[in-house]
This record gives C-alpha cells, structure tokens and sequence, in this order.
C-alpha cells in the first residue's frame, strides 16, 4: 500500500512539473570549454562590470501558460559570434549575438509544435555577458574570435522578474 501512495505522489509531482502556469524558458548550457573562454573575454574585458555568471543561451522565452511535456533536445549547437548587443528597456544588458542556422531552427520547431509566443518581435540567439552597462561603447569590444558550442537544453517555469 505504501507504494501505491508514493508512486501516486511522484506522478502528481511529475504532472506539476509539467504545468508552466507562467509561461516557459527553455535555455541552453555552454559546453565547459566554450564557458570558460567567455569567462577569460570576461575577465579580461569587463572588468569592472556587472558579470554574468551564470552563462547560458536562451532558446524560448515565452509567457503563454503551457500543459504538458516538452521534449527536449540533446543536439550541441555550433555558434559564431556576430557583434555585440545591448538588451533590454534600459540597453544595459550586454549580450553576444550569437550565429547559428541550427539554433534558429530549433526556436521555429519548438514554436511550431508548441504554441510557444514571444514578446519579442524576432527570436535573436544570444548569450548574455553582462547587466547594468550603462556606460560602456560595444565598438569598442573587441571581438569574440572562438566558436562557441551550447547544449544541455533545459525547461523551466518562466520567472517574469528575470532577464533572459
């Protein structure tokens, strides 16, 4: 009997899961190798910024509630650097905008078979460097000249109060 009630509980708590109440954000992981180089661009040119330290490349951002699950992919995903950005209402969050066909891909399929709606115009890959940038000329960035490699797509509530 006791294991009917708790498998009973883990499937309640599975089916939770499931339910994004608030929307979802699906983000990738750097490869540790491609974490660590930007950690180095980091540290060598942001000194005295705002540093992202949890480094990551959004792939959905959308505040439509969803029910379900969603496969996730275990694809890596090859990027190259094209320029710097400055997000956000304020344009003081730092951002590498990241090339790849493969993730623009991955975003549309996800759409396509979710529903999932953004809040932006465009979905623009990217990957965070830095908040609160208020004075600094990304012209002046020097660029990111390494390929950068993302995996590990995980799916999470959306939390509205959070930049991506």
């Amino acid at each position: 009997m006791d294991y009917f009630k708790s498998f009973s509980k883990f499937l309640m708590e599975s089916m939770d899961n499931m339910n994004y109440k608030e929307g979802v954000y699906i983000s990738l992981t750097p490869t540790k190798e491609t974490n660590d180089k930007i950690r180095e661009y980091q540290d060598e040119h942001l000194k005295d910024m705002n540093i992202n330290k949890e480094i990551h490349c959004t792939l959905i951002y959308s505040k439509k509630p969803h029910q379900g699950d969603i496969k996730t992919s275990d694809n890596t995903y090859k990027c190259k650097f094209n320029g710097f950005s400055l997000f956000g209402s304020e344009k003081d969050t730092l951002v590498i905008e990241l090339e790849s066909e493969e993730l623009q891909e991955r975003n549309k399929e996800l759409v396509d078979k979710y529903g999932f709606i953004s809040d932006f115009d465009e979905y623009k890959s990217h990957c965070t460097l830095s908040y609160e940038c208020k004075d600094i000329d990304i012209e002046k960035l020097p660029d990111i000249e390494f390929d950068m490699y993302f995996e590990n797509e995980t799916v999470d509530n959306l939390d509205a109060d959070w930049s991506s």
